[in-house]
């Protein structure tokens, strides 16, 4: 004969403890807080050093090509074909298309918006204010018109300062990416 079984019995089966809502908010809270503390962080890493890799990659990188199209999709720059080979009438400051370039980092800022001349010129007043004399026509007749500009016989590269020496590639660098019609190029006394 069968027994049946009573309630006292049966026995109940243990289950998963649930954790309350307030611990899942509270690492959901602390998951968003150290998700918006990375983004920050990166993006003053970004701002921090993203134009140091431009100086520390070769120029022919693809890392720089592709870091030059996103800063062209952000802020556009003009085509080749938009971008003008002769110098605007005048030049950022009258004298110099970049006087600041013995003394601060030239940014891609601060090359967007020059013609390709511009950029060229930009590059080679580098060397001109310490007196170099150049072979090319176009650039040695651009700077015998230059009221500063004096031809020293004893120029030296070792006479640039960091600073322009690293300017002097990064803009050689950016005319590259930018291919730059003119930038080898002897166009003669037209400018």
């Amino acid at each position: 004969m069968e027994t049946e079984k009573t309630d006292e019995e049966i026995k109940p089966v243990p289950t998963k403890t649930q954790r309350p809502p307030v611990v899942w908010i509270t690492w959901l809270i602390v998951f968003l807080v150290l998700l918006v503390g990375v983004v920050i962080l990166g993006g003053q890493v970004e701002q921090r050093y993203g134009s140091l890799v431009l100086r520390v990659l070769p120029p022919a990188s693809p890392k720089i090509v592709e870091q030059q199209k996103e800063e062209q999709a952000i802020s556009p720059t003009p085509t080749a074909a938009e971008k003008k080979i002769s110098p605007s009438p005048t030049t950022a400051s009258g004298e110099f298309i970049l006087p600041f370039s013995n003394t601060r980092e030239v940014t891609a800022e601060d090359l967007n918006g020059l013609s390709f001349w511009e950029m060229k010129v930009a590059r080679n007043e580098i060397y001109a204010r310490h007196g170099r004399s150049f072979i090319s026509k176009d650039l040695s007749c651009y700077f015998a018109k230059q009221g500063w500009y004096k031809v020293d016989p004893s120029y030296s590269d070792s006479s640039l300062s960091s600073i322009e020496t690293t300017n002097v590639e990064f803009i050689l660098n950016f005319e590259q990416a930018m291919n730059s019609p003119i930038m080898n190029q002897d166009s003669g006394c037209n400018h």
